[in-house]
């Protein structure tokens, strides 16, 4: 599945796109400007970045200058959102680095071509991930209020949780799944979005402050639960 955070200031566009992607099996995030979309880029690993062109504060061209001159971006692709129809601002969005360019008003069918032809570009990256079963001793965490840990991949963790955590809180997670792997400290996390659901909320937290060795400890994890759970099937 791919990881796509979308970047605009007017939230009726946000909540199209949102809709649009996640009905295409997109994972995708949103923030209303660049700082907030710096923040979340900094905490964890997207595929695509999709922005608007003007925003308050900092421009997208702004934003997608920062991410190109940034090694650690350099597999993401980047389209610019926006109602500029002229020359000049489609050639100024490609100077600063844009892989594309798509046009306000939103069209689902061409959105989706767009992204389509992205990925065909630069594909997302396959990361592992790992459901838990809801008996298992690792599902249950703590995040100061009593939480069920529903997976755990490369780059965070998804949380079922009964109260709203604010996107960009530091949380502590406690698990077994932490004691299993030997780790007694765990890194520090973030919520990098927080999602209503129909009786309780979907809580996503990035690993923000692991190291190599960190993450090397969770894929070997991911990698020996996953064929257990085939091998039991």
């Amino acid at each position: 599945m791919s990881r796509i955070l979308v970047v605009d200031d007017d939230p009726d566009v946000l909540r199209v796109v949102d809709k649009v992607l996640r009905l295409s099996q997109h994972e995708v995030f949103t923030a209303v400007d660049a700082i907030k979309a710096m923040d979340l880029l900094n905490a964890s690993k997207y595929d695509l970045l999709i922005t608007d062109a003007n925003m308050p504060q900092f421009s997208g061209f702004e934003l997608v200058r920062t991410v190109k001159n940034n090694k650690r971006f350099e597999r993401m692709a980047i389209a610019m959102l926006t109602g500029l129809r002229e020359k000049k601002d489609i050639e100024k969005a490609i100077r600063a680095g844009v892989d594309d360019y798509i046009i306000k008003p939103i069209d689902p069918m061409l959105l989706l071509e767009k992204v389509d032809g992205l990925f065909k570009k630069k594909p997302p990256v396959e990361r592992l991930a790992y459901d838990l079963p809801p008996g298992s001793t690792y599902a249950v965490a703590q995040i100061s209020t009593p939480a069920k840990l529903v997976q755990i991949n490369e780059l965070g963790l998804i949380l079922r949780s009964n109260v709203e955590i604010a996107e960009g809180t530091a949380i502590k997670v406690i698990s077994d799944f932490f004691r299993k792997l030997e780790i007694k400290v765990p890194p520090a996390m973030k919520v990098i979005s927080c999602r209503k659901l129909e009786k309780e909320y979907e809580v996503r937290v990035a690993f923000a402050g692991a190291n190599d060795a960190f993450y090397q400890r969770v894929r070997v994890w991911i990698g020996h639960a996953t064929r257990a759970n085939k091998g039991a099937a």
